[in-house]
């Protein structure tokens, strides 16, 4: 026999059916109110967990949002030079191709013909 039946039969017959119920009735209260602030810490620690992730992601991520800013406004001054660069490199060429054949048309009949035009240069528009 196990004493489990013995010691609540002791229990009843001792206390009574409503000491025991009140017995019972405050380990649930009990339990409730331990669910309730077990229910609240876990509030707290997610709130408190949230405002952290938040400071950490705003600490992480905002330099990285400068450095990509930055890195944009540089892209943007570099593609403005090349699209500069490339202007002047075609007005040179064409000023080459401009001057290959002034001198063709105008040089002297005599004087030997100008330096042939490399053939990289001569499909260019």
């Amino acid at each position: 026999m196990t004493w489990e039946p013995t010691a609540a039969a002791l229990v009843v017959g001792t206390l009574g059916g409503g000491s025991l119920t009140a017995l019972l009735r405050v380990a649930h209260d009990h339990s409730i109110a331990r669910r309730d602030a077990d229910r609240a810490d876990e509030t707290a620690d997610d709130a408190r967990w949230a405002t952290l992730v938040e400071v950490q992601t705003h600490a992480l991520l905002e330099p990285l949002r400068l450095q990509v800013d930055r890195h944009a406004t540089r892209i943007g001054e570099l593609e403005r030079e090349v699209r500069d660069v490339r202007t002047r490199y075609w007005r040179a060429v064409r000023l080459v191709h401009a001057l290959y054949d002034h001198i063709a048309r105008h040089g002297r009949p005599d004087a030997p013909p100008p330096p042939a035009l490399p053939a990289d240069l001569t499909d260019l528009p």
